[in-house]
């Protein structure tokens, strides 16, 4: 009874299961209501009993997929696959289809059934997500802005977990060092600041759009316009961030304004009023501050001015011609520039003359001029000066004649008039020289020069080579200003003969040069005596030592030893003499600017610097091992090797640690075709975060030493670096310090 109901609900129930069975014939033997409904939403035909799939019959084609179905069903087969319906709207659905046999009471197999289950959610949710995926990944590796996503909370707050290239490469990261990163390793100090607000913003679920500074991994700073919103991932909450390097729309902002505030500037410092004028308020709308100035009125009472008031000024005479000139401008080009003389009373009540220049600034869509840019000059001092100027002129003219130096005018290089003192500078005759171009006075390769000059109008003193009429070449000085004359600009230049002048300034100069190769004489011998003062310091401190070293312990020996020591000392001796020898020479060699390099075979010198400081290594029962096989000569001046070999093994025994026996290696090797010298110890050993930056520096010391002198190492290092060479080293206190010396022959 059970059994029927739950068949009953199957079959009738439209909300029930999706199940369905076909006969060999590929035609229906049972379907479910809710089957029938599907297939009548998707083909818009009812199903019988006994008939084919609407499918076969819409579709003769699709019997492959039947005889497919039907030849696994055949093997005995339960099987599952998905398919994708679409109904009379349009819109997809995804079915799981699951197949089975049918077996007759023979255990026969004479058909399939088959049961559906609609798994579109998913699928929708399935290709939402990969479209997501595809669209964040199309997102971090297309774009060029920064995308990168940060923990929001947690110990781990603000470490990035995920970024693309683009976001490596714009902080000068690997991407593999980039991701892993705290947000507040590259922020600005600033920005720091701010964090905590920010995320606390995010929290709440704000969408944040603002700017920040990042440092890069080289410390350089730049913009970036920032776009960052909250995302969670499996109940874990990030930020994702887009960021846009702004740092060059900075700079063109910034160069927006520079440029605004040049030409503002410009404007302000020029010697003319600069204004506009526009046609539908007729009135300026913008005047430079030199307007207020001329007229004196306030800037404010400018600004505020209306344009009957500015009307109000103008004298009445020059109304008319004010009103005609606008009529001018409905024809006017955008290169054309009107001219106008016109009356202004001021504030004192006072008419003052101005010439002003207008052209073409800004036109409407129908290309009527509706607003002009222009300069304006104050001539009121210069209508007074035309009637003073005829006797200027004749004042100009006495005094050039009179003057002993050649003066000459000259229009745009077309000499207008000339003294007598021009005439003798030159070999020309007055006569000759008026109309002449005034470039034939100067030497064919300075023509361009005073041609510039004259076109820029400049006005200070300047040195070209002269040409009299007889072709004699002089130095000349030239300096023109432009000047009013019979009524138009002219140049006036004045003409200096500097021949003797040139000649004591070269005389000086030479002077100067064989005083300063005085000086640095001076200079490199005092180098030279510093630094020999400095070698003698350190090359016989070691061999003296030893001797003072052999002399105490002789005092205290008895006559069998003492036999012994009297040999040591006299090695030391013999050794003490020859550095001194040597010395004598480098001093030579200091003289002559020059070093020699010898042939050195680097076991023969070790041994002697061995022998100098015998003493000490067998007070201290020290272990030298040495091995030169792979590299045993070396073409070196022998002076500075064996002060290198001197300074490093004193420094290994001097600075040896109390809680062991000093052992000591050397030897050489070849890299990159140069000669590499490594020495080490385990001694004391030197702090490199603490004193790194100074081990090379002259008198600077490590240890509490009473022998130290802080110059050692900055002695070697300058000699290794003379000759081309470089020292470096590695140490870990209480360890030992291994020296690397690459030495150039």
């Amino acid at each position: 009874m059970e059994g029927d109901l739950f068949l009953k609900t199957i079959i009738e129930d439209p909300d029930g299961m999706i199940v369905f069975s076909l006969d060999h014939n590929y035609c229906y033997t049972f379907f479910s209501a809710s089957y029938s409904i599907l297939m009548q939403a998707r083909y818009g035909t009812k199903i019988q009993i006994g008939e084919r799939p609407p499918e076969l019959i819409k579709d003769p084609g699709s019997i492959q997929k039947f005889r497919d179905v039907f030849t696994r069903i055949a093997k005995g087969e339960t099987f599952t696959l998905e398919e994708e319906f679409i109904n009379a709207s349009l819109s997809f659905t995804f079915f799981q289809v699951h197949y089975c046999p049918i077996k007759n009471t023979q255990g026969k197999i004479d058909g399939c059934s088959a049961y559906m289950i609609d798994v579109t959610p998913a699928r929708t949710a399935f290709r939402k997500q990969s479209e997501a995926e595809s669209n964040y990944e199309m997102l971090m590796t297309n774009t060029r802005d920064a995308v990168f996503v940060m923990h929001a909370e947690g110990p781990d707050e603000g470490k990035i977990v995920s970024a693309n290239e683009s976001a490596a490469l714009m902080h000068g990261y690997d991407h593999h060092e980039f991701v892993g990163l705290n947000i507040k390793d590259i922020d600005s100090p600033e920005d720091r600041e701010r964090f905590d607000g920010r995320m606390k913003d995010l929290l709440h679920g704000e969408k944040l759009s603002f700017e920040v500074v990042h440092k890069k991994k080289d410390g350089s700073l730049f913009s970036l316009e920032v776009i960052t919103w909250l995302i969670t991932v499996n109940n874990e909450k990030f930020t994702m961030s887009i960021n846009r390097d702004i740092t060059e729309q900075r700079e063109i902002i910034e160069a927006v304004r520079e440029r605004e505030k040049f030409i503002e500037s410009i404007a302000n410092s020029s010697p003319d009023i600069i204004y506009v004028f526009d046609f539908i308020e007729r009135k300026n709308i913008y005047s430079n501050r030199l307007m207020a100035a001329a007229l004196g009125f306030s800037a404010e009472e400018i600004a505020k001015a209306s344009n009957s008031a500015f009307s109000g000024l103008l004298h009445p005479e020059d109304l008319e011609m004010l009103s005609a000139k606008l009529l001018r401008w409905e024809n006017a080009t955008d290169t054309d520039v009107i001219e106008t003389e016109f009356r202004m009373k001021n504030h004192a009540g006072e008419w003052r003359w101005f010439l002003a220049r207008d052209t073409v600034f800004k036109r409407d869509k129908n290309g009527k001029v509706i607003q002009t840019v222009g300069t304006a000059q104050d001539r009121t001092e210069s209508k007074k000066a035309q009637i003073d100027l005829k006797q200027s002129e004749e004042r100009f003219q006495r005094l050039q004649e009179a003057s002993f130096g050649g003066i000459g005018i000259h229009d745009m290089g077309k000499m207008i008039d000339a003294n007598q003192g021009l005439a003798n500078m030159t070999g020309y005759s007055i006569e000759e020289l008026m109309g002449m171009d005034g470039l034939l006075l100067v030497a064919s390769e300075y023509r361009e020069h005073v041609t510039q000059k004259i076109r820029t109008g400049y006005e200070l003193p300047y040195d070209v080579i002269g040409l009299k009429k007889d072709g004699t070449r002089y130095h000349l000085e030239i300096q023109a200003k432009n000047i009013p004359f019979q009524n138009r600009m002219v140049r006036v230049t004045e003409f200096r003969d500097i021949s003797e002048r040139k000649l004591i300034e070269q005389s000086i100069r030479e002077q100067n040069i064989r005083l300063g190769d005085i000086a640095d004489n001076l200079t490199r011998k005092n180098e030279q005596l510093e630094e020999f003062t400095q070698i003698v310091s350190h090359n016989l401190r070691a061999p003296v030592g030893n001797i003072v070293t052999l002399l105490s312990l002789y005092d205290s020996a008895d006559s069998e030893e003492r036999d012994e020591y009297l040999k040591h000392l006299k090695n030391s001796s013999n050794l003490l003499l020859g550095t001194l020898n040597e010395l004598n020479e480098v001093l030579k060699i200091k003289q002559t600017k020059k070093i020699e390099k010898q042939d050195l075979e680097f076991k023969v010198v070790f041994e002697k610097v061995c022998q100098m400081l015998s003493a000490r290594i067998g007070e201290l029962n020290a272990e030298i091992y040495s091995d030169f096989t792979e590299v045993p000569y070396v073409q070196y001046p022998n002076i500075y090797l064996e002060s290198i070999l001197l300074n490093l093994l004193s420094n290994a025994l001097k600075y040896h640690s109390p809680n062991r026996k000093p052992v000591i290696n050397i030897y050489t090797h070849q890299k990159e075709k140069k000669v590499i010298l490594q020495m080490s110890d385990n001694g004391l050993g030197i702090n490199l975060d603490k004193y790194g930056h100074q081990i090379f520096k002259m008198r600077k010391t490590f240890h509490k030493h009473p022998e130290s002198r802080g110059l050692g190492l900055f002695l070697i290092k300058s000699q290794i670096e003379s000759m081309g060479g470089e020292i470096s080293l590695t140490s870990e206190v209480d360890k030992g310090t291994t020296f690397y010396i690459k030495l150039v022959q």
